[in-house]
């Protein structure tokens, strides 16, 4: 996973975002990264992620990568 993935994800979800109700996330193992995903986009769009962190093992490459596509401000 690169910045510019994280970044089309980001794109992605704030197309799309006011027109569902949830967001999917997985990866081809489903254990790590999407976990780190989902993690980054709720902690980026001010929701609870404690559930992810406790229920699995986020990858922390990804998680920053995701933090760092959509600051804060973004």
């Amino acid at each position: 996973m690169t910045l510019a993935d994280a970044k089309l994800i980001w794109r992605f979800v704030i197309r799309y975002l006011p027109h569902v109700d949830a967001i999917v996330a997985h990866c081809e193992q489903g254990v790590s990264r999407s976990p780190a995903v989902a993690a980054g986009l709720r902690l980026r769009l001010g929701l609870n992620a404690s559930d992810i962190f406790e229920s699995f093992e986020p990858n922390l490459y990804v998680l920053r990568l995701m933090l760092q596509a959509r600051e804060p401000h973004a």
